[in-house]
């Protein structure tokens, strides 16, 4: 088409043919119909990823990125003189995530960009921020994550402390140099599969604590179904005792769901029978 049309497609693409003028000659030229409307999708196309890279593109430039990065006190110097739970209260932002989410997606690009061979190691899942700002706690407030410091939260801190140290290397450079052109081919290797070795040290130690949450979970939940359960006919629906309990229940199994998953749900239902059943047969020895 192109080669068709080189005069009409230049002047659409630079702006100086109108879309409606270029409708007329797609309906004067039959022949040339089909053509012509793969072209203006072609145009349409090109036009909308210029005037999103025009707009939103100096937001998402490495430059900024940083810059807000640095604005939203999320690096090593700006927390480590701060109170635990102003920190934790600080990450918890939806501003402070996004800020760290658009930083660590920009130095995921700058490693593919700088050494190609990187995105075969890429993982399917990216990893996750909210894990990622985990490596902040875990790193400079060790005593307040952890009850007792074993191998699982070693291995948290240490690679957590990595993870940190590599990717500050990033944000130092560019402040120095403007540019990562030259940066150390090790260390974009190395940003990846570090995200990916934190992850891994984390799961490793949530797992014995994900146990515990869910036996807890189990225990609060059997004594809310009971209270429910015996709860009298004659209880309303909109009764506000009855409407508590039904959200304390269906928050907590919820909550169940998201750390055991369909099993642990499973299992609970399996406990609650057997709660049930000794609580009816007490009342029957009672009685």
């Amino acid at each position: 088409m192109l080669v068709a049309l080189p005069e009409l497609a230049f002047a659409q693409l630079t702006g100086k043919l109108k879309s409606n003028e270029l409708r007329l000659l797609s309906s004067s030229c039959k022949t040339l119909n089909t053509d012509l409307r793969v072209l203006m999708r072609e145009i349409r196309a090109v036009a909308t990823i210029s005037g999103f890279w025009k707009w939103y593109g100096p937001f998402m430039s490495t430059g900024p990125v940083i810059s807000r990065f640095k604005a939203a006190m999320l690096s090593g110097e700006q927390l480590r003189p701060l109170e635990f739970y102003t920190v934790v209260q600080h990450l918890r932002k939806t501003t402070t995530r996004r800020t760290a989410g658009f930083l660590f997606a920009r130095l995921i690009m700058v490693c593919i960009g700088l050494c190609p061979e990187t995105k075969k190691t890429f993982p399917d899942k990216r990893p996750s921020t909210r894990n990622m700002l985990t490596a902040y706690m875990s790193s400079y407030f060790p005593d307040n994550v952890f009850e007792q410091i074993g191998e699982n939260e070693n291995a948290v801190r240490r690679e957590a402390k990595l993870l940190l140290d590599l990717v500050e290397t990033f944000v130092k450079f560019y402040d120095e140099h403007s540019s990562f052109v030259q940066f150390p081919r090790e260390n974009c290797l190395k940003l990846v599969p570090q995200m990916q070795a934190f992850e891994r040290s984390l799961y490793v130690w949530w797992q014995p604590d994900s146990g515990r949450i869910i036996a807890q979970i189990k225990n609060a939940l059997v004594p809310l179904v009971i209270e429910e359960r015996n709860l009298p006919s004659e209880t309303a629906a909109d009764d506000p005792v009855r409407l508590q309990l039904e959200w304390q229940i269906a928050r907590l199994l919820d909550k169940l769901h998201k750390i055991g998953g369909p099993a642990a749900v499973d299992d609970f239902h399996d406990m609650l029978v057997v709660a049930l059943a000794f609580e009816a047969d007490a009342a029957r020895q009672h009685e």
